[in-house]
């Protein structure tokens, strides 16, 4: 017997005309004819799906299903044909688009302004698929001289669409609201986004707060949350180092106090020894006024024992000085007892109880020569 191989018809997709993000979406590619009858192969893009397929009175058909997501927005499926006969695969594409609606639109311009002073005024409305239309009013009146510009954004295929005015208002808009209004077909009513705007006669603004501002970006909350946190760091790490200070200042100050203590004793130390070096006993100062009538012939040679109303002051070791009885000195006739007793120390060798006759007769001669002088 005589086959004859016939080659399929040419492919044929149906589909929605319009899809809408998170549809459900079911494409069906057919072919007619064809002996032996054809396989239909689904692609997306260069990815092969899984498909099963039917032939029913000699037209075979297959069928995929998905919901349209961001990631099939403007991709190409396509649908080969092939049984063998001819050549090359019979190939039918079908390019899907989906209406995606925008983001709310924001609005942006100044809010507060003289009379008289122009402004400009920004719309944008982004991430919709296709343009959408934007119009800026203010008080049920449109602006007619509004600037619109549309952008496709490739990274997020999508548009970006800004509408701007560049306006002079007057006192008569003080307190009116510029409204922004966005309509796509994937929307069943516009968005709308407004802008309160203050309008004095004077330089002078008063405070109003409007009734929408600009929204904060990430990057804008990100860059004031590590402001802050920064600026926790940083008084942490300066109570530090204010603490390490004062440890240090304090420690360094009681060391200093302490040495300078320890100097204070000991030269302290230094003139007691002094002290009870030259100073044989503790005498009756009298001041000047009273130092005519001081009896400078009362002085003897006698040597009694200490009397029980002085005080030793010298080294245990020394021995024991003699004291004067009944005699009193002044400030200057005990100074120059202790520099004489200072001097014969230095120049002599001899006992306690020597030097001390030295300084005697040395009294007697002055005593004498003060008797002579008056």
């Amino acid at each position: 017997m005589l086959s004859i191989l016939v080659p399929p018809g040419d492919p044929a997709i149906t589909g929605p005309s319009e899809i809408m993000l998170n549809d459900n979406v079911t494409l069906t590619c057919s072919s007619n004819g064809g002996d032996p009858f054809p396989t239909l192969t689904w692609l997306r893009g260069d990815v092969r799906l899984t498909t099963t397929q039917n032939t029913v009175n000699g037209i075979t058909t297959s069928t995929i299903n998905f919901i349209a997501s961001r990631e099939d927005h403007l991709e190409v499926f396509e649908c080969q044909v092939d049984n063998k006969v001819l050549q090359n695969a019979l190939v039918r594409s079908f390019y899907l688009e989906l209406l995606i609606p925008p983001d709310p639109p924001v609005i942006k311009g100044p809010t507060f302004l003289i009379s008289g002073q122009s402004g400009t005024w920004i719309c944008t409305s982004i991430n919709g698929y296709h343009a959408p239309s934007i119009s800026l009013e203010i008080d049920d009146k449109h602006f007619d001289d509004i600037t619109v510009v549309s952008k496709y954004d490739a990274s997020s295929k999508a548009y970006i669409v800004t509408g701007s005015i560049n306006w002079t208002p007057t006192t008569d808009n003080d307190g009116q609201t510029i409204l922004c209004e966005v309509r796509h077909q994937a929307l069943t009513a516009p968005q709308i986004v407004g802008l309160t705007i203050a309008v004095n006669d004077s330089d002078t603004l008063q405070a109003v707060i409007p009734l929408s501002s600009p929204e904060l970006t990430w990057g804008e909350i990100v860059a004031i949350v590590l402001g802050i946190i920064f600026f926790l760091l940083l008084l942490s790490v300066c109570g530090l180092l204010q603490g390490c200070c004062a440890c240090c200042c304090g420690s360094g100050a009681g060391i200093y106090k302490e040495k300078r203590e320890a100097k204070l004793l000991y030269q302290i130390a230094i003139i007691e020894r002094e002290r009870k070096d030259y100073e044989i006993t503790k005498y009756t100062i009298v001041g000047p006024e009273k130092q005519q009538n001081i009896d400078h012939d009362n002085v003897n040679d006698k040597r009694t024992s200490i009397s029980t109303t002085s005080t030793i002051l010298s080294f245990p070791s020394l021995p024991r000085p003699y004291h004067i009885p009944g005699r009193q000195y002044t400030y200057e006739e005990e100074e120059r007892r202790r520099q004489l007793w200072k001097k014969n120390k230095r120049s002599g060798h001899g006992s306690d109880v020597q030097m001390e006759e030295k300084i005697v007769l040395q009294e007697r001669i002055v005593s004498k020569s003060m008797s002579s002088e008056s």
